[in-house]
């Protein structure tokens, strides 16, 4: 009889990968770009731009929403926020251009969160560790790879693959039953 091994879940974004600093990075080319844009401090448009990105990132692995779509609602939705009114193609185009620098930002810095790896390979050494994510599976996998997470990984899940978003637990399930005793590196 083999004994279930004690597992560790984590998020990618914000937990291991420092996404709200790319957010930030895009938000300053969005700035440059389209200078009608709020001018607050860019730590108050940052916060500004979670709150209204938090509306809509549950809608994309659901599958209600695009993701191309969220984003051009989301840079709708802070102007309008801000008393700024923008015409559909001005939107499609800024979100197009928040999302490349956002994800050339992600890519290129390889933005791992303070302590990142450390806190990987000590939970590494005591149980199972995997990530758990809502982010579309082809920017998680690239920022997994480029900060070299995998290899510290029994298992990735994301809700696009599983048809489930987190939280609802059954967005993990299928990647491991009662045991992480048999989970395996990638």
């Amino acid at each position: 009889m083999s004994t279930a091994r004690p597992a560790m879940l984590f998020d990618l974004d914000d937990t291991l990968f420092d996404h709200s600093g790319c957010a930030r990075d895009a938000l300053g080319v969005l700035r440059e770009r389209y200078p009608a844009l709020p001018v607050p401090a860019p730590a108050v448009m940052a916060r500004e731009y979670q709150r209204v990105l938090e509306e809509q990132h549950l809608r994309v692995p659901a599958g209600e929403l695009g993701i191309d779509e969220a984003h051009v609602r989301r840079f709708e939705r802070l102007c309008a926020r801000a008393g700024i009114p923008v015409a559909a193609d001005t939107a499609q185009e800024a979100a197009a251009a928040c999302r490349t620098a956002d994800l050339a930002a992600c890519l290129e810095a390889c933005r791992q969160a303070d302590g990142a790896k450390d806190r990987l390979a000590a939970f590494e050494e005591i149980c199972a560790t995997g990530v758990v994510t809502n982010t579309p599976a082809t920017e998680q996998r690239r920022k997994l790879a480029v900060c070299g997470f995998d290899a510290f990984l029994d298992a990735v899940v994301i809700a696009e693959e599983t048809g489930r978003a987190k939280p609802d637990p059954a967005s993990s399930r299928p990647r491991w039953s009662a045991s992480a005793g048999a989970w395996k590196r990638p």
